[in-house]
């Protein structure tokens, strides 16, 4: 089965993440241990945030279990230059802090997709392991040991090793596990096309 059911949407006018921020130190921990310094195209909207935003209006996050299928997403998602979606390997989610399960839909064929960006990994609540944890310096030393390399992108290059990430991350924070790979694309942000995401 492929990454290809809707998770979530994060849409912004914002500048992605750098890893040169994430990266610095803070106190006796580590963040984004693996990634690069340039950009990265997290699906982990707590980060983006970090980032500095001018408005509100300038991100727009759909996650569940208060995911807006009811939204036009059109209208939602419509002037913003960056169009994350996040595609799970299931179609059924339990969303943290949630009593049932969410079904979840696949993106629609009729989507565009400007391109394929990579693996994050995230919890159920959607906190990503990959730039949102802080490690241990052994921590840090044992996750260097799996000689996982990301992309461009800043995120895992391929689900073999986006799920050797997430089992280490599950064992590492018990807290937050189990965490799962998500496979991450750019769309085009155009109106017409927000609207064929959620299209049968």
């Amino acid at each position: 089965m492929g990454f290809d059911f809707l998770l979530a949407t994060l849409l912004t006018n914002a500048l992605p993440p750098l890893g040169t921020a994430l990266h610095k130190q803070k106190g006796d921990v580590f963040y984004a241990p693996i990634s690069h310094e340039g950009v990265i195209y997290t699906i982990d909207d707590e980060i983006w945030k970090a980032q500095g935003l001018r408005n509100t209006d300038d991100l727009k996050y759909l996650f569940p279990p208060a995911y807006a299928y009811s939204e036009n997403p059109a209208s939602a998602m419509a002037n913003k230059s960056i169009a994350l979606a996040a595609l799970a390997e299931f179609s059924l989610f339990h969303p943290f802090g949630s009593e049932s399960p969410v079904e979840l839909q696949k993106l629609s064929k009729k989507t565009t997709l400007f391109s394929e960006k990579g693996f994050d990994v995230i919890d159920a609540s959607g906190l990503s392991a990959l730039t949102n944890i802080g490690y241990s310096k052994s921590e840090f030393d044992e996750i260097e040991r799996l000689n996982i390399k990301t992309n461009e992108n800043g995120l895992i290059e391929n689900a073999s090793d986006a799920y050797k990430f997430a089992a280490m991350a599950s064992d590492i924070c018990i807290e937050h596990a189990p965490f799962f790979p998500v496979r991450i694309v750019m769309l085009s942000s155009e109106k017409e096309n927000l609207r064929r995401v959620f299209a049968e």
